[in-house]
């Protein structure tokens, strides 16, 4: 018989649940109330990764290009930006 992962968990839980401490008890506790989102993130293979990364790719643009007063330009660096990510910046 294969277990799940929420098997595994949940013995392991059970076996050391006397001997957790005030940290581990949160790390208890965070599981509990996102069980659902955790062993679903497990079944199916989505990620939010690459949206973070150009929300953060985004971000630090602005941050750069503070002082910008045309919209249509600071859109244009971002795709710029995003477009000719993969070059690099080495020189020769």
């Amino acid at each position: 018989m294969v277990q799940t992962g929420e098997e595994k968990w949940r013995k392991c839980h059970r076996k050391n649940e006397r001997n957790l401490g005030g940290f581990l008890l949160s790390v208890v506790s965070t599981y509990r109330n996102w069980q659902k989102e955790i062993l679903n993130s497990f079944v199916f293979g989505y990620s939010n990764g690459f949206v973070e990364g150009l929300n953060n790719l985004i971000k630090v643009i602005k941050r750069n290009a503070f002082g910008f007063r045309n919209f249509k330009r600071l859109r244009a660096k971002i795709l710029l930006n995003h477009h000719y990510k993969k070059i690099g910046n080495e020189i020769g």
